[in-house]
């Protein structure tokens, strides 16, 4: 176009801002962290979320250029490995005297035959890394599976120790204290007509409250018989004897002395 012209068209205008827009977008691809922060914080992101992106997002990047590196750099040793042995091969055909033309074919094969050795060597090396990344999720596996065991055994222990520790720490039931032998008093001895007073018709709560303990008892369902032995004492003769209480349905009904 002359610069001599000041005027330019609609039409022309049109296409040199749309040309010029699409030269800008494909000259600045990159955009300034500020302006990224400026968006989150419009679309109301957590700074400690874009900060935690942004790293994630460079891990991730930062792996696959390793592996796109890994990967080309086994090609490239693979291919030369492919290389040696293809000059060895061509060194002894022409030792060999191998004809020109089978040389040439040798090499058309070669030109051909190298992608599809690269994409096997790709495939295996990605078989190779799926097998090992499954080897190390079941190793990750048993990982989890042990730690759960020993975390079972832990809390087992810990049971069994606290339960040790309130054993101890029970308190053992109070001794008792073996009481001190004391002298036996002699049953105290009541005249014959006094001893009958006190315990005809009585219970056997009553008898006991009266006389005392019987010295034996004999119990034979409907007939229950007690004997004081040596406490009772004849009011004529003045000598000391025995008595015997019999009890039919819990009452004194009679009483006889020897």
């Amino acid at each position: 176009m002359d610069g001599s012209e000041s005027h330019i068209s609609e039409d022309m205008v049109v296409k040199v801002l749309a040309e010029a827009s699409r030269l800008q977008a494909e000259t600045d691809k990159n955009y300034l962290l500020e302006d990224l922060r400026k968006v989150c914080a419009e679309a109301q992101i957590l700074p400690q979320n874009l900060e935690k992106a942004l790293v994630n997002v460079d891990e991730e990047q930062y792996r696959a250029r390793k592996e796109q590196m890994l990967r080309q750099d086994l090609i490239r040793k693979r291919r030369q490995e492919f290389k040696n042995q293809g000059i060895k091969s061509i060194s002894i055909g022409m030792k060999l005297l191998i004809p020109a033309i089978a040389v040439s074919s040798l090499f058309l094969f070669r030109s051909n035959l190298e992608p599809l050795v690269d994409d096997l060597i790709f495939r295996l090396n990605s078989q190779q890394q799926t097998q090992l990344e499954n080897e190390i999720e079941t190793l990750q596996g048993k990982l989890s599976t042990l730690r759960a065991t020993q975390q079972d055994l832990k809390a087992q222990l810990k049971a069994t120790e606290s339960k040790l520790e309130s054993t101890r720490e029970a308190k053992l039931p109070p001794i008792q204290q073996v009481a001190e032998p004391v002298e036996r008093q002699e049953p105290e001895v009541i005249n014959r007509k006094d001893f009958r007073n006190r315990v005809v018709g009585k219970t056997e709560q009553e008898v006991l409250q009266a006389v005392g303990k019987p010295s034996r008892t004999h119990d034979m369902s409907t007939l229950v018989i007690w004997r004081y032995v040596g406490t009772v004492k004849d009011e004529i003769s003045g000598n000391i004897g025995d008595a015997k209480v019999d009890f039919r349905n819990g009452v004194v009904t009679k009483v006889s002395f020897s």
